[in-house]
């Protein structure tokens, strides 16, 4: 009850918790920066956009600029840009630089195993999926990248691994079946 008769928003309190348990580690910007809900609907990328950021990272990681921060570029672009801009981004990101791969430059920056460059692996790896929820949400664009997995098989390799071993994990399990029972399930376990 003392919930709902609190004055902040959920975006205060999360905000508020997690300066507490977390301080204010990149991690914090990225789930306060998802919470904001700032991502646009799916249309045709700005190539020119996506390049010029792609150019900007790139500088950015090779130490050329002093006046931004890494971090901060990779958390703005992966949750303030649409998902088809993302899948752009990354494709021109991996054709500017010869010295880093996505993977690589996600590593240098985050660490390799910390929650901030799984969430960012795992956002890179989802935009990248042609027949996915995205181009549902807008079918006027078509965006399929060519060779890649269908976005059913992200869900399926996200299933197995939630079933995974002797024990299952529950919450994982049911949070993949319920989010997706009535947009694509039936693709999924086929």
């Amino acid at each position: 009850m003392h919930i709902l008769k609190s004055k902040h928003t959920l975006e205060e309190r999360i905000a508020d918790e997690t300066r507490k348990l977390i301080g204010t580690s990149p991690f914090r910007g990225l789930c306060l920066k998802l919470l904001a809900a700032k991502r646009p609907q799916n249309m045709k990328p700005d190539t020119n956009r996506a390049q010029a950021e792609a150019e900007e990272l790139h500088h950015l990681l090779a130490g050329e600029s002093k006046d931004k921060d890494c971090k901060t570029k990779f958390i703005e672009i992966f949750t303030e840009r649409s998902w088809v801009y993302i899948a752009e981004f990354v494709k021109k990101f991996q054709t500017i630089s010869k010295d880093w791969t996505l993977e690589s430059a996600i590593r240098k920056e985050f660490g390799n195993s910390s929650d901030t460059a799984q969430a960012l692996r795992t956002i890179a790896d989802f935009s990248m999926q042609p027949f996915s929820a995205l181009y549902l949400v807008n079918q006027s664009f078509a965006f399929s990248p060519c060779g890649q997995k269908k976005t059913y098989d992200f869900w399926a390799e996200k299933l197995r691994v939630a079933m995974k071993g002797y024990g299952t994990d529950d919450s994982k399990l049911i949070r993949i079946v319920v989010s997706r029972c009535e947009i694509d399930l039936m693709n999924v376990v086929h």
